[in-house]
Protein backbone atom coordinates (compact mmCIF):
# COMPACT_ATOMS: atom_id res chain seq x y z
CA UNK A 1 0.00 0.00 0.00
CA UNK A 2 1.73 3.29 -0.86
CA UNK A 3 1.93 6.00 0.94
CA UNK A 4 -1.19 8.33 -0.57
CA UNK A 5 -3.20 5.05 -0.10
CA UNK A 6 -2.64 4.65 3.52
CA UNK A 7 -3.42 8.92 4.20
CA UNK A 8 -6.51 8.33 1.83
CA UNK A 9 -8.39 5.95 4.07
CA UNK A 10 -7.66 7.05 7.40
CA UNK A 11 -8.57 10.34 6.81
CA UNK A 12 -11.93 7.97 5.02
CA UNK A 13 -12.09 6.25 8.65
CA UNK A 14 -12.18 9.75 10.61
CA UNK A 15 -14.56 11.47 8.40
CA UNK A 16 -16.92 8.80 8.94
CA UNK A 17 -16.45 8.05 12.38
CA UNK A 18 -16.82 11.77 13.25
CA UNK A 19 -20.25 11.89 11.47
CA UNK A 20 -21.68 8.95 12.91
CA UNK A 21 -21.11 10.65 16.51
CA UNK A 22 -17.84 10.16 17.61
CA UNK A 23 -15.87 13.20 19.28
CA UNK A 24 -12.74 11.94 19.08
CA UNK A 25 -11.00 9.77 17.05
CA UNK A 26 -7.37 7.76 16.11
CA UNK A 27 -6.31 5.58 13.22
CA UNK A 28 -3.73 3.72 13.22
CA UNK A 29 -3.62 1.89 9.47
CA UNK A 30 -0.51 -0.69 9.78
CA UNK A 31 0.87 -2.50 6.58
CA UNK A 32 2.82 -5.68 7.37
CA UNK A 33 4.78 -8.12 4.73
CA UNK A 34 6.53 -10.90 6.51
CA UNK A 35 8.77 -14.25 5.21
CA UNK A 36 9.97 -17.35 7.40
CA UNK A 37 11.98 -20.23 6.46
CA UNK A 38 13.03 -23.45 8.81
CA UNK A 39 15.34 -25.99 8.32
CA UNK A 40 15.52 -28.99 10.11
CA UNK A 41 18.02 -31.61 9.46
CA UNK A 42 18.85 -30.99 6.33
CA UNK A 43 15.28 -29.85 4.92
CA UNK A 44 12.84 -27.81 4.76
CA UNK A 45 10.72 -27.46 7.84
CA UNK A 46 8.90 -24.14 6.87
CA UNK A 47 8.21 -22.17 4.81
CA UNK A 48 5.87 -19.04 4.93
CA UNK A 49 4.74 -15.76 3.76
CA UNK A 50 2.33 -13.48 4.21
CA UNK A 51 1.51 -9.51 3.88
CA UNK A 52 -1.43 -7.75 6.17
CA UNK A 53 -3.23 -4.38 6.61
CA UNK A 54 -5.13 -3.59 9.41
CA UNK A 55 -7.07 -0.55 10.63
CA UNK A 56 -7.21 0.10 14.39
CA UNK A 57 -9.63 2.51 15.45
CA UNK A 58 -9.48 4.21 18.76
CA UNK A 59 -13.16 5.78 19.32
CA UNK A 60 -14.23 8.89 22.17
CA UNK A 61 -17.73 8.76 22.22
CA UNK A 62 -18.96 10.99 25.08
CA UNK A 63 -16.02 9.95 27.01
CA UNK A 64 -16.28 6.54 25.99
CA UNK A 65 -13.56 4.83 24.90
CA UNK A 66 -12.96 1.69 22.90
CA UNK A 67 -10.29 0.15 20.40
CA UNK A 68 -11.68 -1.47 17.03
CA UNK A 69 -9.69 -3.52 14.37
CA UNK A 70 -10.47 -4.50 11.08
CA UNK A 71 -8.56 -5.57 8.26
CA UNK A 72 -11.46 -4.60 5.52
CA UNK A 73 -10.46 -1.27 3.30
CA UNK A 74 -13.32 -0.95 1.23
CA UNK A 75 -15.90 2.48 1.63
CA UNK A 76 -19.17 0.84 2.40
CA UNK A 77 -18.00 -1.97 4.95
CA UNK A 78 -16.01 0.17 6.56
CA UNK A 79 -18.79 2.51 7.35
CA UNK A 80 -21.10 -0.24 8.63
CA UNK A 81 -18.02 -1.47 10.75
CA UNK A 82 -17.55 2.05 12.01
CA UNK A 83 -21.30 2.90 12.46
CA UNK A 84 -20.84 -0.94 14.62
CA UNK A 85 -18.05 0.14 16.81
CA UNK A 86 -19.72 3.56 17.43
CA UNK A 87 -22.71 1.84 18.84
CA UNK A 88 -20.75 -0.85 21.03
CA UNK A 89 -18.78 2.31 22.33
CA UNK A 90 -21.96 3.82 23.24
CA UNK A 91 -22.45 1.39 25.86
CA UNK A 92 -19.07 1.01 27.71
CA UNK A 93 -19.02 2.52 31.06
CA UNK A 94 -18.41 6.72 31.65
CA UNK A 95 -14.86 7.58 31.90
CA UNK A 96 -14.06 11.31 32.44
CA UNK A 97 -10.09 10.38 31.48
CA UNK A 98 -10.64 9.02 28.46
CA UNK A 99 -9.99 11.53 25.29
CA UNK A 100 -7.44 12.18 22.97
CA UNK A 101 -3.76 13.65 24.39
CA UNK A 102 -3.67 17.79 24.75
CA UNK A 103 -2.20 18.58 21.05
CA UNK A 104 0.24 21.41 21.98
CA UNK A 105 2.69 18.36 23.38
CA UNK A 106 2.55 15.76 19.87
CA UNK A 107 5.61 15.09 18.10
CA UNK A 108 6.22 18.37 15.51
CA UNK A 109 7.31 15.77 12.88
CA UNK A 110 11.10 17.02 12.67
CA UNK A 111 12.71 13.65 11.66
CA UNK A 112 16.34 12.86 10.79
CA UNK A 113 17.09 9.17 9.77
CA UNK A 114 17.14 6.13 12.07
CA UNK A 115 18.32 3.98 9.55
CA UNK A 116 15.41 1.24 10.33
CA UNK A 117 14.41 0.60 7.16
CA UNK A 118 16.74 -1.00 4.62
CA UNK A 119 15.53 0.10 1.08
CA UNK A 120 17.03 -3.20 0.27
CA UNK A 121 14.51 -5.89 1.30
CA UNK A 122 12.10 -5.83 -1.68
CA UNK A 123 14.69 -6.75 -3.75
CA UNK A 124 16.15 -9.88 -1.68
CA UNK A 125 14.80 -13.20 -3.61
CA UNK A 126 13.36 -16.40 -2.14
CA UNK A 127 16.20 -18.85 -3.16
CA UNK A 128 18.97 -16.55 -1.44
CA UNK A 129 16.91 -16.35 1.94
CA UNK A 130 16.84 -20.62 1.71
CA UNK A 131 20.35 -20.71 0.17
CA UNK A 132 21.99 -18.88 3.59
CA UNK A 133 19.67 -20.92 5.74
CA UNK A 134 20.69 -24.20 4.24
CA UNK A 135 24.37 -22.96 4.78
CA UNK A 136 23.76 -22.21 8.05
CA UNK A 137 22.03 -25.90 9.31
CA UNK A 138 25.53 -27.43 7.13
CA UNK A 139 27.97 -25.57 9.41
CA UNK A 140 26.45 -25.60 12.60
CA UNK A 141 25.70 -29.57 12.30
CA UNK A 142 29.47 -30.36 11.00
CA UNK A 143 30.39 -28.54 14.18
CA UNK A 144 30.12 -31.30 16.82
CA UNK A 145 29.69 -34.99 16.52
CA UNK A 146 27.58 -35.01 19.82
CA UNK A 147 24.81 -32.88 17.70
CA UNK A 148 21.65 -34.84 17.51
CA UNK A 149 19.67 -32.46 15.61
CA UNK A 150 19.98 -28.62 14.69
CA UNK A 151 17.23 -26.16 13.66
CA UNK A 152 17.95 -23.21 11.70
CA UNK A 153 15.72 -20.19 10.74
CA UNK A 154 15.91 -17.14 8.97
CA UNK A 155 12.66 -14.57 9.11
CA UNK A 156 12.30 -11.05 7.87
CA UNK A 157 9.57 -8.35 7.95
CA UNK A 158 8.92 -4.76 7.02
CA UNK A 159 6.13 -2.81 8.82
CA UNK A 160 4.55 0.37 7.62
CA UNK A 161 2.82 2.56 10.34
CA UNK A 162 0.70 5.55 10.11
CA UNK A 163 -1.48 7.02 13.03
CA UNK A 164 -3.70 9.94 12.94
CA UNK A 165 -5.26 11.69 15.56
CA UNK A 166 -8.31 13.90 14.57
CA UNK A 167 -7.22 16.51 17.03
CA UNK A 168 -4.03 17.10 14.58
CA UNK A 169 -1.19 14.33 14.92
CA UNK A 170 0.25 12.70 12.23
CA UNK A 171 3.14 9.89 12.58
CA UNK A 172 4.32 7.57 10.04
CA UNK A 173 6.92 4.91 10.53
CA UNK A 174 8.52 2.56 8.00
CA UNK A 175 10.59 -0.89 9.89
CA UNK A 176 12.63 -3.66 8.74
CA UNK A 177 13.97 -6.63 10.68
CA UNK A 178 16.06 -9.79 9.80
CA UNK A 179 16.35 -12.39 12.12
CA UNK A 180 18.44 -15.58 11.54
CA UNK A 181 20.21 -18.48 13.72
CA UNK A 182 20.36 -21.78 15.25
CA UNK A 183 18.90 -24.01 17.77
CA UNK A 184 21.39 -27.12 18.24
CA UNK A 185 20.31 -30.48 20.62
CA UNK A 186 23.33 -32.89 21.88
CA UNK A 187 23.03 -35.62 23.50
CA UNK A 188 24.98 -36.63 26.90
CA UNK A 189 25.92 -40.13 27.61
CA UNK A 190 22.71 -40.35 30.27
CA UNK A 191 20.37 -39.99 27.08
CA UNK A 192 19.64 -36.43 28.14
CA UNK A 193 19.03 -33.86 24.80
CA UNK A 194 20.19 -30.47 26.63
CA UNK A 195 19.96 -27.92 23.64
CA UNK A 196 20.60 -24.20 23.34
CA UNK A 197 20.66 -21.10 20.18
CA UNK A 198 22.13 -18.19 19.03
CA UNK A 199 20.48 -15.64 17.01
CA UNK A 200 20.67 -12.29 15.54
CA UNK A 201 18.36 -9.74 14.82
CA UNK A 202 19.00 -6.61 13.11
CA UNK A 203 17.52 -3.80 10.72
CA UNK A 204 19.62 -4.11 8.07
CA UNK A 205 20.27 -7.92 6.42
CA UNK A 206 23.72 -7.08 5.63
CA UNK A 207 24.53 -6.37 9.62
CA UNK A 208 22.92 -9.96 10.94
CA UNK A 209 25.57 -11.83 12.32
CA UNK A 210 28.15 -14.41 10.52
CA UNK A 211 26.91 -18.00 9.95
CA UNK A 212 30.41 -18.77 11.45
CA UNK A 213 29.73 -16.68 14.69
CA UNK A 214 25.92 -18.26 14.46
CA UNK A 215 27.21 -22.59 14.26
CA UNK A 216 29.94 -21.88 16.81
CA UNK A 217 27.55 -20.37 19.54
CA UNK A 218 24.80 -22.31 19.39
CA UNK A 219 26.83 -25.29 19.24
CA UNK A 220 29.23 -24.43 22.25
CA UNK A 221 26.18 -22.91 24.90
CA UNK A 222 24.45 -26.82 23.87
CA UNK A 223 27.68 -28.80 24.67
CA UNK A 224 28.27 -26.39 27.87
CA UNK A 225 24.67 -28.21 29.12
CA UNK A 226 26.17 -31.68 28.55
CA UNK A 227 26.27 -33.69 32.44
CA UNK A 228 23.74 -30.74 33.32
CA UNK A 229 22.98 -31.54 37.66
CA UNK A 230 21.80 -29.38 40.73
CA UNK A 231 24.01 -28.25 42.95
CA UNK A 232 23.74 -27.61 46.90
CA UNK A 233 21.46 -25.21 48.20
CA UNK A 234 23.49 -22.07 49.26
CA UNK A 235 24.22 -18.39 48.57
CA UNK A 236 26.06 -17.69 45.27
CA UNK A 237 27.60 -14.81 43.40
CA UNK A 238 25.44 -15.09 40.49
CA UNK A 239 26.93 -14.24 37.12
CA UNK A 240 23.99 -13.16 34.44
CA UNK A 241 24.40 -13.62 30.81
CA UNK A 242 24.02 -10.68 28.43
CA UNK A 243 21.40 -12.46 26.92
CA UNK A 244 19.35 -13.08 29.60
CA UNK A 245 19.57 -9.99 31.89
CA UNK A 246 17.27 -8.47 30.31
CA UNK A 247 14.38 -10.11 31.79
CA UNK A 248 15.89 -9.08 35.51
CA UNK A 249 15.91 -5.16 34.14
CA UNK A 250 12.38 -5.48 32.70
CA UNK A 251 11.22 -6.67 36.27
CA UNK A 252 12.03 -2.80 37.13
CA UNK A 253 10.53 -1.69 33.81
CA UNK A 254 7.12 -3.08 33.78
CA UNK A 255 7.09 -1.93 38.07
CA UNK A 256 7.18 1.98 36.67
CA UNK A 257 3.96 2.23 34.77
CA UNK A 258 0.64 3.98 35.42
CA UNK A 259 -1.20 0.98 35.66
CA UNK A 260 0.90 -0.76 38.16
CA UNK A 261 0.77 2.39 40.30
CA UNK A 262 -3.06 3.07 39.42
CA UNK A 263 -3.91 0.30 40.88
CA UNK A 264 -1.19 0.05 43.32
CA UNK A 265 0.59 -3.03 42.77
CA UNK A 266 4.13 -2.18 42.69
CA UNK A 267 6.80 -2.17 44.90
CA UNK A 268 8.42 1.21 43.63
CA UNK A 269 5.28 3.58 44.68
CA UNK A 270 6.52 6.28 46.34
CA UNK A 271 10.03 5.90 45.06
CA UNK A 272 10.45 8.86 42.24
CA UNK A 273 13.47 10.87 43.15
CA UNK A 274 15.00 8.32 45.76
CA UNK A 275 18.09 6.10 46.04
CA UNK A 276 16.06 3.11 45.58
CA UNK A 277 19.13 0.37 44.12
CA UNK A 278 23.03 0.49 44.13
CA UNK A 279 24.99 3.57 42.61
CA UNK A 280 26.67 1.07 39.89
CA UNK A 281 23.05 0.54 38.22
CA UNK A 282 22.03 3.38 35.75
CA UNK A 283 19.20 2.00 33.00
CA UNK A 284 19.06 4.61 30.18
CA UNK A 285 16.22 4.90 27.32
CA UNK A 286 17.53 5.77 24.35
CA UNK A 287 14.81 6.46 21.81
CA UNK A 288 16.63 7.92 18.50
CA UNK A 289 19.70 5.61 18.55
CA UNK A 290 20.92 4.79 14.51
CA UNK A 291 19.34 0.90 13.70
CA UNK A 292 17.99 0.08 17.21
CA UNK A 293 15.37 -2.10 17.29
CA UNK A 294 13.19 -0.44 19.51
CA UNK A 295 14.05 3.41 17.89
CA UNK A 296 11.51 5.74 17.09
CA UNK A 297 10.42 9.34 16.78
CA UNK A 298 6.97 9.33 18.84
CA UNK A 299 5.18 7.22 21.32
CA UNK A 300 2.03 5.75 21.34
CA UNK A 301 0.55 8.69 22.47
CA UNK A 302 2.03 10.95 19.84
CA UNK A 303 4.59 12.34 21.83
CA UNK A 304 8.37 13.31 21.13
CA UNK A 305 10.46 10.39 22.30
CA UNK A 306 13.76 11.87 24.18
CA UNK A 307 16.96 10.11 25.99
CA UNK A 308 16.75 10.18 29.49
CA UNK A 309 17.96 8.13 32.45
CA UNK A 310 15.24 5.90 33.93
CA UNK A 311 17.67 4.83 36.84
CA UNK A 312 20.69 6.65 37.39
CA UNK A 313 23.24 5.68 39.90
CA UNK A 314 20.37 4.17 41.89
CA UNK A 315 17.87 6.91 42.17
CA UNK A 316 14.72 6.31 40.54
CA UNK A 317 14.35 9.36 37.82
CA UNK A 318 10.87 8.79 35.93
CA UNK A 319 8.09 6.29 36.29
CA UNK A 320 6.56 5.47 32.63
CA UNK A 321 3.37 7.15 32.70
CA UNK A 322 1.40 7.60 29.51
CA UNK A 323 -1.82 10.35 28.87
CA UNK A 324 -4.37 8.48 30.45
CA UNK A 325 -2.76 7.24 33.86
CA UNK A 326 -1.37 11.25 33.77
CA UNK A 327 -4.87 12.57 33.56
CA UNK A 328 -5.75 9.70 36.73
CA UNK A 329 -2.95 10.13 38.70
CA UNK A 330 -2.56 13.99 38.11
CA UNK A 331 0.94 13.98 37.39
CA UNK A 332 2.99 15.01 34.22
CA UNK A 333 2.84 12.35 31.05
CA UNK A 334 6.07 11.02 30.90
CA UNK A 335 6.05 8.18 28.01
CA UNK A 336 3.79 5.01 28.67
CA UNK A 337 6.27 2.57 26.85
CA UNK A 338 10.64 2.28 26.42
CA UNK A 339 12.53 2.17 23.25
CA UNK A 340 16.14 0.90 23.09
CA UNK A 341 16.85 -0.03 26.80
CA UNK A 342 20.69 -0.16 27.45
CA UNK A 343 22.97 0.29 31.06
CA UNK A 344 25.30 2.61 31.97
CA UNK A 345 28.50 -0.36 31.31
CA UNK A 346 31.04 -0.96 33.78
CA UNK A 347 35.13 -1.71 31.90
CA UNK A 348 35.49 -5.72 32.10
CA UNK A 349 34.37 -7.82 29.23
CA UNK A 350 32.22 -11.25 30.24
CA UNK A 351 35.96 -13.01 30.43
CA UNK A 352 37.07 -10.68 32.77
CA UNK A 353 34.24 -11.03 35.47
CA UNK A 354 34.06 -15.05 35.30
CA UNK A 355 37.95 -14.92 36.42
CA UNK A 356 36.94 -11.83 39.12
CA UNK A 357 34.41 -14.88 40.19
CA UNK A 358 35.67 -17.28 43.07
CA UNK A 359 32.40 -19.06 43.53
CA UNK A 360 29.47 -18.44 41.81
CA UNK A 361 27.04 -19.91 39.37
CA UNK A 362 26.94 -18.33 35.54
CA UNK A 363 23.06 -18.12 34.44
CA UNK A 364 22.74 -18.54 30.99
CA UNK A 365 19.23 -18.37 30.96
CA UNK A 366 15.65 -18.60 33.26
CA UNK A 367 13.06 -21.09 33.23
CA UNK A 368 9.24 -20.06 34.58
CA UNK A 369 9.46 -18.66 38.04
CA UNK A 370 6.94 -15.92 39.11
CA UNK A 371 7.49 -12.84 40.13
CA UNK A 372 5.31 -10.41 42.53
CA UNK A 373 5.46 -6.40 41.49
CA UNK A 374 3.34 -5.87 44.57
CA UNK A 375 6.30 -6.74 47.02
CA UNK A 376 9.28 -7.38 44.41
CA UNK A 377 9.47 -11.07 45.40
CA UNK A 378 10.68 -13.16 42.75
CA UNK A 379 11.58 -16.92 42.26
CA UNK A 380 12.99 -18.16 39.19
CA UNK A 381 14.41 -21.44 37.69
CA UNK A 382 17.70 -21.35 36.03
CA UNK A 383 20.40 -22.98 34.20
CA UNK A 384 24.21 -22.28 33.62
CA UNK A 385 27.54 -23.08 35.14
CA UNK A 386 29.59 -23.42 38.10
CA UNK A 387 32.07 -21.21 38.50
CA UNK A 388 34.38 -21.89 40.69
CA UNK A 389 37.97 -19.84 41.01
CA UNK A 390 37.34 -17.96 37.95
CA UNK A 391 36.79 -21.01 35.79
CA UNK A 392 33.30 -22.51 34.39
CA UNK A 393 33.01 -26.10 35.66
CA UNK A 394 30.04 -27.80 36.44
CA UNK A 395 26.73 -27.15 34.17
CA UNK A 396 23.73 -27.26 35.87
CA UNK A 397 20.03 -27.12 35.65
CA UNK A 398 16.77 -27.61 38.01
CA UNK A 399 17.75 -25.14 40.01
CA UNK A 400 15.91 -21.90 41.83
CA UNK A 401 16.81 -18.60 43.31
CA UNK A 402 14.84 -16.43 45.08
CA UNK A 403 15.22 -13.04 46.31
CA UNK A 404 13.82 -9.44 46.28
CA UNK A 405 14.13 -6.67 43.21
CA UNK A 406 15.61 -4.14 45.21
CA UNK A 407 17.80 -6.35 47.91
CA UNK A 408 18.94 -7.86 44.17
CA UNK A 409 19.96 -4.41 42.57
CA UNK A 410 21.80 -3.27 46.00
CA UNK A 411 24.14 -6.59 46.06
CA UNK A 412 25.51 -6.22 42.24
CA UNK A 413 28.88 -5.88 41.68
CA UNK A 414 29.59 -5.47 38.53
CA UNK A 415 27.88 -4.68 35.00
CA UNK A 416 30.04 -6.24 31.82
CA UNK A 417 30.74 -4.05 28.66
CA UNK A 418 28.80 -6.39 26.48
CA UNK A 419 25.20 -5.42 25.66
CA UNK A 420 23.62 -7.35 23.32
CA UNK A 421 22.86 -6.31 20.65
CA UNK A 422 20.14 -8.12 18.95
CA UNK A 423 17.54 -6.91 21.17
CA UNK A 424 15.72 -3.36 22.13
CA UNK A 425 17.00 -4.40 25.72
CA UNK A 426 20.61 -4.34 24.81
CA UNK A 427 21.61 -5.18 28.17
CA UNK A 428 24.94 -6.04 29.78
CA UNK A 429 26.26 -9.02 31.60
CA UNK A 430 25.14 -8.49 35.51
CA UNK A 431 26.92 -9.76 38.38
CA UNK A 432 25.52 -10.20 41.87
CA UNK A 433 26.53 -11.17 45.11
CA UNK A 434 24.99 -13.22 48.14
CA UNK A 435 21.86 -14.48 45.45
CA UNK A 436 20.04 -17.49 47.47
CA UNK A 437 19.98 -20.93 45.30
CA UNK A 438 18.18 -23.73 45.73
CA UNK A 439 19.29 -27.32 44.68
CA UNK A 440 20.53 -30.03 46.25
Amino acid sequence: MNKKKRFDIANQVIDIAKINGADEVSVIISANKQSSIEIRNGKVDLLEGAEEVNIALALYVNNRYSVNQTGVLEKNSLNEFIKNAISLTQQINFDEYRMLPDANLYWNGKEKDLYINDKNFPNLKPETKKKIVLELEEKTRNKSNKIVSVTSGYSDSCSEFLKINSNGFVGEKISTGFSIGSEVVVKDKNGALPSDWYYGYTRYFDDMPDLDIIADNSTKMAEKKIGQKKIISGKYDMLVENRASSKLIGLILSSITGSKLWNKNTFLEGMLNKKVFSDKLTIIDEPLLKKGLGSKYFDGDGFETKKYKIIENGVLNRYLINDYFSRKLKISPTSGSTSNIHLENGNKNLIEIIKSVSKGIFVTGFLGGNFNSTTGDFSFGINGLLIENGEQTIPINEMNITGNVIELFNNIIEIGNDPYLYSSYRTSSLLFENISFSGL
